[in-house]
């Protein structure tokens, strides 16, 4: 009888647009490797309908979603992402005790990914944690990646400069890894979209200028959110441009910025406002803008 190999079970958590196009290089690793199983976590941002419900563009890549965990409110304020989070919470431990796995895997600075971190502690289970060791400067994110730092057993950071924070938080440096950037290996296989099907995907003309707007609160001041949006759009409205414009990720305060979005867009005759682009319009669309417009937080 030939030698029985046993599976580790590889899960991995994705919350919105923000991280999955990182991810899935890793997604096709750990499907490709016979002796790895793959389990996908989704959550946060992907499930909701107003942030255009991502988790479509998931499954039209072909992955099975395994686990749902549904967190969001109908609400921006601050008390409903601590409430989101609390729900977040219970319903990864439901997940992970449905779904077990060998190793969690998590990435960046989200509150959906604390979430998931926090419910493997009692677990005892093993995190993963990619792009700790980075900045965010005003953004409550600084302090969600460090505390992901914490939570994880394994770091895989982008650049030693990263690694040298993780290792003067007090990680041992066995557990330290710099891999780079695994989103950037997408870029290697994909097929972008040629200007004339990117105008008819977007449904615009992209008539030179072309400007990529992405704006979301800085969670550190958001008693300031309506006058940095009123700053921004109208700085965008003393130019003549064609705008694509993105919504705001989901923190507190994101209704106040994409109110401001959505007037913007709405008076300015060559504007598209779009709730999500998808990995492949929105990499195709960098390679023909002529500038970009974005606060800290990856689009």
């Amino acid at each position: 009888m030939g030698e029985h190999v046993v599976r580790r079970v590889i899960g991995v958590v994705t919350v919105a647009r923000s991280d999955y196009g990182h991810l899935t290089p890793l997604l096709r690793e750990v499907a490709a490797d016979p002796a790895l199983d793959l389990r996908l976590f989704v959550s946060g941002a992907h499930l909701a309908e107003r942030f255009g419900r991502t988790e479509r563009l998931i499954i039209a890549d072909g992955w099975t979603i395994d686990e749902r965990v549904l967190m969001l409110e109908d609400d921006d304020s601050p008390a409903a992402v601590a409430r989101a989070l609390g729900r977040g919470i219970a319903g990864f431990a439901t997940a992970l005790t449905r779904r077990p796995v060998d190793l969690l895997v998590v990435l960046g600075d989200r509150f959906e990914m604390l979430a998931a971190a926090l419910a493997a502690l009692p677990h005892a289970l093993p995190v993963a944690h990619i792009h700790g060791g980075e900045l965010s400067e005003g953004a409550v994110d600084e302090s969600i990646r460090h505390a992901l730092t914490k939570l994880a057993h394994f770091h895989f950071v982008s650049a030693e400069p990263h690694a040298r924070r993780l290792r003067q938080l007090g990680e041992e440096a066995w557990r330290v890894h710099c891999t780079g950037a695994p989103g950037l290996d997408r870029f290697r296989t994909m097929r972008f979209l040629s200007r004339e099907a990117l105008a008819a995907r977007l449904g615009v003309a992209l008539v030179p200028p072309v400007v990529v707007v992405a704006f979301h609160p800085v969670t550190l001041q958001l008693g300031d959110t309506a006058r940095h949006i009123g700053e921004l759009t109208a700085a965008l409205a003393g130019m003549d441009a064609t705008w694509i414009v993105t919504y705001p990720g989901a923190d507190a305060g994101h209704r106040t910025v994409l109110d401001g979005l959505e007037t913007f867009a709405g008076r300015a005759s060559r504007a598209r406002l779009l709730p999500s682009l998808g990995d492949d319009v929105f990499a195709s669309l960098l390679r023909e803008a002529d500038a970009m417009s974005a606060t800290h937080r990856a689009v």
